[in-house]
């Protein structure tokens, strides 16, 4: 099913990279026509038109990457599974 004329205007997409989330310690992997990379409430939301337009930027491995909330949502959740793993392995035992 193709979507309406209205439908691919709704911003929806955003652009996300891995390693720019990697490099900072507030994961700042998402990409704003404004300010270059960011976190998540900075970042510009496209439409399907303006996905089909726009270039993908650089990024730190060349890993920038189209994506919805909820197709990056699985790296955060390893990334904090992580962070709470190392955190264990470094408290002290009791």
């Amino acid at each position: 099913m193709t979507p309406s004329p209205a439908a691919r205007l709704v911003p929806t997409y955003m652009i996300f990279s891995e390693s720019e989330a990697e490099t900072t310690s507030i994961r700042e992997g998402f990409w704003s026509n404004e300010g270059g990379w960011g976190d998540y409430t900075e970042a510009t939301r496209f439409s399907e038109a303006e996905k089909q337009a726009f270039l993908l930027p650089g990024s730190a491995r060349s890993d920038a990457k189209w994506g919805t909330l909820a197709s990056v949502a699985p790296f955060f959740q390893e990334q904090d599974e992580r962070a709470a793993k190392a955190t264990a392995r470094s408290a002290p035992s009791p």
